[in-house]
């Protein structure tokens, strides 16, 4: 799908694109990869190709506060974007079989995709607040512990030990 938007939109299609394609379908089929069937994989990948093609092609380049962001292997865009579609086109998609299979208990049996009916639009909820928590939360944690060690970047001469460096997190910011 991303090529195809790129031959529309660009008139040619990239080859970056189509490298970028393949590792954001990965991203955004991870999070279903037992609990959707085939064609619902199709319709992630169509839908995870032309969504998160626009936050990174259109978005990016024209909200300012976006062009801000140092983010040069578009980073936010294949991981944040897709992984947050794929957990939530998961939650659409989740096929009722697969999850008790996945779960491996019956009492999951009410668990489905809002696709299958029932009780299903609770898992788009369950992985909307899933997603925000693991791209927001632990990131902004993880990031704030970092601010707490003081020795970003450690002098080397300092950090060896029987002649081997030893590694510790050199973080630019």
């Amino acid at each position: 799908m991303w090529t195809l938007l790129d031959v529309f939109v660009f008139g040619k299609p990239l080859v970056i694109g189509a490298v970028q394609c393949i590792m954001t379908g990965l991203v955004c089929i991870t999070p279903g990869a037992s609990l959707v069937q085939g064609w619902a994989a199709i319709v992630m990948g169509i839908v995870g190709g032309s969504i998160p093609w626009f936050t990174m092609m259109i978005v990016h380049k024209s909200w300012e506060p976006m062009q801000g962001i140092d983010d040069t292997f578009r980073v936010f865009h294949t991981h944040a974007v897709w992984g947050l579609l794929g957990g939530l086109l998961t939650g659409l998609f989740a096929h009722p079989y697969l999850t008790r299979v996945f779960l491996g208990d019956e009492r999951h049996s009410h668990d489905r995709g809002a696709v299958y009916g029932g009780e299903g639009g609770k898992q788009i909820w369950k992985q909307l607040v899933g997603g925000l928590i693991c791209n927001r939360l632990e990131p902004s944690v993880y990031i704030y512990n970092m601010s707490l060690n003081k020795t970003r970047n450690p002098d080397p001469t300092k950090n060896v030990r029987r002649g081997v460096y030893q590694r510790r997190c050199c973080c630019s910011w």
